[in-house]
């Protein structure tokens, strides 16, 4: 078991950088992640225990903003240029880049474009305006040095990113917690499941200023109709309590969170 969770960890790691390269070229496109997961808990379990069969399955687990790179307004409204917000060490230069709004998980016609990495004010009073919570692709045509020949060749870099409040919203219980109920109280679903069948799933929720879980929404399912419907409820009935989020002037405000499950995806 140990050995199987071992192999699947390097294979994670392998596929979050082959999507990191493989990102999003076709603006009406669906938005991918650009960064690996926020150490996800990964359900493992040998079918031969259950049915007397070989097969092993790996379901995924994770909570947080929809992106792992996350900005705050504060943060927003100090950045001039590309580089003040992501940078690979490889880019020489931007040919252009364009801010683009995710919503409903796909890039939307909300966008604002420059000629390079320095932002146009245009672009800058775009960044101001995102609300928390608000998703958003920056990033276009790039050059970059090949580490390895020393030539510079055509590419591309877009990123993913989403607004959080200064101080984000906190399961009192941990992380952990939430993520231990979530896998115990499906845990048996799962293992009856064909990991070749599974899809990334996506469970959007809020938590309110009083600290309440409202607004749950499935917008992409794992590709289990039932495995879909379960999760939705059991984020809704989820036990404890939550310390809402905060903005710069440690004022309540609310924050939207994604339960991600099923497949990897990228």
């Amino acid at each position: 078991m140990k050995r199987s969770i071992l192999i699947f960890s390097v294979a994670v790691a392998i596929i979050s950088i082959t999507c990191f390269g493989l990102m999003n070229k076709n603006n009406s496109a669906t938005a991918q992640e650009t960064v690996a997961p926020r150490n996800p808990v990964v359900f493992n379990t040998g079918l031969s225990e259950m049915f007397g069969e070989t097969a092993e399955i790996n379901f995924l687990y994770d909570f947080g903003p929809r992106f792992e790179l996350t900005v705050t307004k504060k943060e927003l409204a100090e950045i001039k240029s590309m580089k003040d917000l992501y940078h690979e060490e490889s880019i020489i230069t931007y040919r252009a880049v364009t801010i683009t709004i995710v919503e409903n998980e796909r890039l939307t016609s909300k966008r604002a474009s420059g000629a390079n990495e320095f932002l146009n004010k245009t672009q800058i009073e775009f960044l101001k305006s995102f609300e928390y919570s608000t998703n958003f692709q920056i990033g276009g045509d790039v050059v970059r040095k090949n580490k390895e020949t020393g030539e510079l060749e055509d590419g591309f870099s877009r990123p993913h990113v989403t607004v959080v409040p200064e101080v984000q919203a906190q399961y009192l219980n941990g992380r952990a917690a939430l993520l231990d109920y979530l896998k115990k109280e499906s845990k048996e679903e799962v293992a009856k499941l064909d990991e070749k069948k599974l899809q990334p799933g996506k469970v959007f929720f809020t938590i309110s200023k009083n600290g309440t879980i409202f607004n749950v929404r499935l917008l992409l399912s794992c590709g289990y109709d039932s495995i879909d419907k379960m999760m939705l409820k059991l984020i809704e009935n989820a036990p404890g309590d939550w310390r809402p989020a905060l903005d710069s002037k440690s004022e309540i405000v609310e924050q939207e969170l994604v339960f991600s499950f099923g497949d990897m995806g990228c």
